[in-house]
């Protein structure tokens, strides 16, 4: 098995939250009964995770029951949590996307949303300010089954901001995996989107500075994988942290990332 290329790179022990804060929220959950079952059943969330997620009420699914919104609760596909770097509370551009695209959080695949972190986290390795329309440079909206998806233009269009980027999940059955939580949980009350209807999404124009941050996201593109939450910090995706942490490559500090996404040690 391949070690993680972070391990190498990263701090630990730079980094870590306050003492036993991961330990005391574990035990803490671990005396509420639906976290119980909810460890036992789905793939593994970090402890901070599911703190964030508590107020909103977090349920299993029945037996044969759908994953089905209603107006007081959505679906939560764990995977998008587990693999693909979302966390809560979402991050202006994901919610920004999905008020663009008039989507339903429920109804983005998890890879879609692993295309908007590494999107995110390119912008801060170039000091540059995400937007909507940039990213829609480099991905179009299309319909994946019963799904929203992001997918990568035509060339002629833009080059790609990635240079590795999963195009399956490592589960299968990710489907099957997922909990009902309170409808608070997203603040934008946003419809949900038939995927089968058609979709337009034109090429839009860029600003100036767009432009340019544009360029060298694709001049030098960088890898996607599952970002441990040190990462999602640093790029400013995840609260786990009381502190912003910093990149440490080659015992310098390296506060853009670069060298961690594109995997040199």
């Amino acid at each position: 098995m391949m070690s993680n290329p972070i391990n190498s790179l990263v701090s630990r022990r730079s980094f870590k939250p306050t003492a036993g804060v991961f330990e005391s929220i574990t035990r803490a959950l671990n005396q509420r009964s639906i976290f119980k079952p909810l460890t036992r059943r789905l793939p593994p969330l970090s402890a901070g995770l599911f703190k964030s997620l508590k107020e909103f009420s977090p349920c299993l699914p029945v037996p044969d029951d759908p994953a089905v919104c209603t107006p007081e609760r959505i679906v939560l596909y764990t995977l998008a949590f587990s693999f693909c770097g979302v966390r809560y509370p979402l991050s202006p551009l994901k919610v920004e996307l999905l008020k663009h695209f008039g989507i339903h959080f429920c109804h983005l695949h998890p890879l879609a949303f692993m295309r908007i972190v590494h999107f995110e986290l390119s912008c801060v390795v170039d000091s540059g300010e995400q937007s909507v329309p940039l990213f829609r440079i480099i991905y179009r909206l299309q319909s994946d089954g019963d799904w929203f998806t992001f997918a990568k233009r035509k060339d002629i269009v833009s080059l790609p901001c990635y240079s590795f980027m999963p195009t399956s999940t490592y589960l299968k059955e990710w489907k099957n995996k997922f909990i009902f939580v309170s409808a608070s949980l997203i603040l934008e009350s946003l419809p949900l989107k038939d995927p089968k209807a058609v979709i337009e999404d034109s090429v839009p124009a860029l600003s100036a500075n767009e432009t340019i941050l544009w360029k060298m996201m694709y001049e030098h593109p960088t890898m996607s994988f599952n970002f441990p939450d040190r990462i999602l910090a640093m790029g400013g995706l995840s609260l786990l942290y009381p502190v912003r942490p910093k990149a440490y490559c080659e015992k310098r500090v390296n506060p853009d990332m670069g060298h961690i996404l594109e995997g040199n040690s």
